[in-house]
């Protein structure tokens, strides 16, 4: 009887090697269990979770069914906070594709100046992502420099942290601003 082509194997010296069928099985084994221990488990535990009346910190507690949904649903800040989330979405993706692509021209140009352009352009990418949060955060405050500057030109300051609609923009402009260098 003929031996099967996937089991035999040479080795160095070319003689035929045999290799057991269950050694593929054994390198699959590991990324199995990580996935069903870090996906699939934590999944459908929080499938469950969800149907019961839990705390945060606390044991699981007795089925309530669809309660959770239904109380999520009828939630006006639950759709407040989808229509904000769509619409980032729909406005950051696209401009993340675009808005890389035409500045990567811009930096790859022979322009004078450029030189400032492109550590200006580097500048999120190596620093820290609370750094850029607490300088953002100061650059748009009420008393902010952004303001005091309107301020000195005789406009109102602008309610940048405050304003529903403004806080969106203003996440927008810094998102975009602190991922295209590394998009």
């Amino acid at each position: 009887m003929p031996i099967r082509k996937s089991a035999q194997t040479r080795s160095l010296n070319g003689a035929a090697r045999f290799r057991p069928g269950w050694v593929p099985w054994l390198w699959v084994t590991l990324p199995v269990l990580a996935v069903i221990s870090f996906y699939i488990y934590p999944f459908i535990t929080t499938v469950y979770v969800s149907f019961t009346k839990t705390k945060p910190m606390g044991r699981i507690g007795r089925f309530v069914g669809i309660d959770n949904y239904t109380a999520v649903l009828s939630d006006p800040e639950f759709w407040q906070s989808l229509t904000n989330s769509l619409i980032y979405a729909v406005c950051v993706v696209p401009l993340m594709v675009i808005l890389p692509l035409l500045l990567a021209l811009l930096v790859k140009s022979h322009v004078p100046g450029i030189g400032f352009f492109r550590a200006l352009y580097y500048l999120p990418a190596i620093s820290s992502l609370v750094v850029i949060s607490l300088a953002w955060r100061y650059l748009l405050d009420q008393r902010g420099p952004i303001n005091n500057m309107l301020v000195s030109w005789g406009l109102d300051p602008v309610p940048f942290l405050s304003n529903q609609w403004l806080i969106l923009f203003c996440a927008m402009i810094i998102t975009l601003w602190q991922a295209c260098p590394t998009t």
